[in-house]
């Protein structure tokens, strides 16, 4: 019964790591958000499995990791800060939408994110167990980046008729229509498919790369499964003609070489002290292990201004500079179709300030919109103008497209220094694992902090509780640093 206990655990959190490609699953049932429900992540399915049958049993029988302890008081002070708007009675701007279900709907999701958390911190109890979840994840990824080269193939119409193929395969795995110019992996759009490549999977194989870490058994030389992943990952984030995740892809792959370039620094100044020094080869190895991250940007830089040109939407971001004299930043924003999402900050902002201690609540950002909506000519701006303006059957749930500036806002400062906190520990763990003697640990903090930067940059990119990604992400980081910390604590005892 043991056995078939922990081989049922481990089946579980396989088909976790298998489903998260897909976040908006057509076939969701009604009691989880049904028709209405935006973000449908497939992991539900198991999730629902492994909360019974290990999450909850370890959450009261082994201890409790620190950073567990302080998203549960996030969770806990979302609650407290939720309960206030429904005492003062707030009316809603729009009929549609009302109080009481956006905070349960909201709470929902939050809880489901918890959940991922928790269920991806507590089931690795070995290193053993890091490398299967680490296995596992790399499986989901092998299996979105060959849904990804599928459409690859009709962008660049490689095939006769193969869009029309994928726009039906494409109906069984998200309620959204296959975009025709640009890859959407098994999401809902492609910047939603270029954020989980950059937050779920790139610090893991960009840290291995790097590090010169395989979790896996074989290896050609140089030549590993995770650098494999890595060099197809950086094409098919081309063919999401993502801006945001072209610029964080960027940003979290030249992070990861600006740590190289230090880390041998301080690795020799502790060898010259001991009177060592590296063999000549090893030091080759590594400048040749650095050439693969210019290369890699280069290869992103170039198949995205490619595919680009093709593309009147992407290509206003360079185009802007060949027909305006004068380069003005709001401006700037607004002819690329920025402009709107400037406007979600700056009104979460403003709602902030005014509710700075408590927030409005959970949910609540959008029942504010219209009252703390900066002063700006509206027409300039149509998603805005589709927003306010009333339709027949236009349900004007608006969102803050800023993960962070959405806790600040609906949370107060209380509750943005909780995750802050939350954060801050998570950052301190990866730190310590980066800095150990260790090969392994120190793979585990490198990819540790490019995840962490990674989120940092895709806070500006989504808000929602129930997206799967920084979850995923969070669980991992706090799995590697209690098992490796729990391991060195026995082994000291042992000798003692």
């Amino acid at each position: 019964m043991q056995k078939s206990h922990k081989f049922l655990i481990y089946f579980l959190m396989a088909g976790l790591f298998l489903s998260l490609p897909v976040t908006n699953f057509p076939f969701f049932p009604e009691s989880f958000g049904g028709n209405s429900a935006y973000v449908r992540p497939l992991l539900v399915y198991p999730l629902l499995g492994l909360v019974v049958l290990m999450t909850l049993p370890r959450l009261i029988t082994k201890p409790i990791p620190r950073p567990t302890v302080i998203l549960t008081l996030f969770f806990i002070w979302g609650l407290v800060v939720s309960i206030i708007p429904l005492l003062r009675g707030v009316e809603s701007p729009w009929r549609e939408v009302s109080l009481l279900p956006r905070e349960i709907r909201t709470l929902i999701t939050l809880s489901l994110g918890v959940a991922i958390y928790f269920t991806i911190s507590l089931f690795p109890q070995t290193i053993a167990d890091l490398r299967f979840s680490l296995k596992w994840v790399y499986a989901g990824l092998g299996l979105v980046l060959i849904w990804g080269s599928l459409q690859a193939l009709y962008i660049i119409d490689l095939i006769p008729g193969w869009y029309e193929v994928m726009a039906k395969l494409q109906q069984f795995v998200t309620i959204q229509k296959l975009n025709a110019s640009r890859a959407s992996g098994m999401t809902y759009e492609p910047s939603s498919f270029a954020d989980q490549l950059i937050v779920i999977w790139l610090p893991w194989v960009l840290g291995a790369s790097l590090e010169d870490y395989t979790v896996f058994k074989r290896r050609w030389k140089w030549i590993t499964i995770e650098r494999i992943l890595f060099v197809w990952m950086v094409v098919i984030i081309a063919f999401t003609l993502s801006r945001a995740g072209l610029i964080f892809g960027v940003g979290v792959i030249g992070f990861g070489f600006l740590m190289k370039i230090f880390e041998p620094h301080r690795k020799m100044q502790k060898e010259n002290i001991l009177g060592q020094e590296k063999p000549l080869l090893t030091q080759m190895l590594q400048k040749y292990r650095l050439v693969l991250i210019p290369l890699s940007i280069g290869v992103l830089l170039v198949l995205f201004f490619i595919l680009g040109t093709q593309s009147n939407y992407i290509s206003r971001m360079w185009e802007y500079f060949t027909i305006k004299e004068d380069f003005d930043l709001r401006n700037y924003f607004n002819y690329i179709g920025f402009g709107a999402r400037m406007a979600y900050w700056e009104t979460a902002w403003r709602i902030f300030l005014d509710n700075p201690i408590f927030g409005v609540g959970l949910g609540n950002f959008t029942l504010y919109f219209s009252k703390f909506l900066p002063y700006q000519q509206l027409t300039i701006d149509p998603q805005l103008l589709r927003h306010l303006v009333p339709l027949p059957g236009r349900i004007r749930v608006i969102s803050v497209k800023h993960f962070l500036i959405r806790i600040l806002a609906e949370t107060g400062m209380i509750g943005g220094a909780i995750f802050i906190v939350f954060l801050l520990i998570l950052t301190a763990g990866a730190l310590y694992l980066w800095l150990s003697k260790d090969k392994e640990e120190r793979f585990w903090g490198f990819a540790s902090l490019l995840g962490i930067v990674a989120f940092l940059g895709d806070t500006f990119s989504f808000d929602s509780f129930a997206v799967p990604n920084p979850w995923i992400l969070f669980g991992m980081i706090t799995a590697a640093f209690t098992v490796f910390t729990k391991s060195k604590n026995q082994h000291e005892e042992s000798l003692n």
